[in-house]
């Protein structure tokens, strides 16, 4: 399922529906997208952001390492596969962010 923007649109919707119900939608348009755009580093630079924004525990920051870190070290006839099957645990902007970068932004805002 293709993305209906391009570049940084396209990163932005992914994980939009990351954070909504449609994590599917969110698997199918990561796999388009990494096809026709070969690097996923535009994709891992999101997934990392907004683990340390929403991210909640150590589970939430191991995964993300892991998958990002493994990437590289599959095959690549896997490597769009395995990161667009990743999204399904991964956190999309639509989430709440976490208590200290809520704790953060009121001390910056004070």
């Amino acid at each position: 399922m293709p993305t209906t923007g391009s570049g940084a649109a396209a990163v932005e919707e992914i994980f939009a529906d990351i954070g909504g119900s449609h994590r599917l939608s969110a698997a199918r348009k990561t796999l388009g997208f990494l096809q026709q755009n070969p690097d996923p580093k535009p994709l891992a630079d999101a997934a990392r952001r907004l683990i340390f924004l929403k991210g909640h525990d150590s589970h939430d920051y191991k995964f993300s390492s892991a998958v990002l870190e493994d990437y590289h070290q599959l095959a690549p006839p896997w490597r769009d596969r395995f990161l667009a099957a990743s999204v399904f645990n991964l956190k999309g902007s639509g989430a709440p962010d976490n208590e200290l970068v809520k704790r953060t932004r009121a001390a910056f805002n004070a």
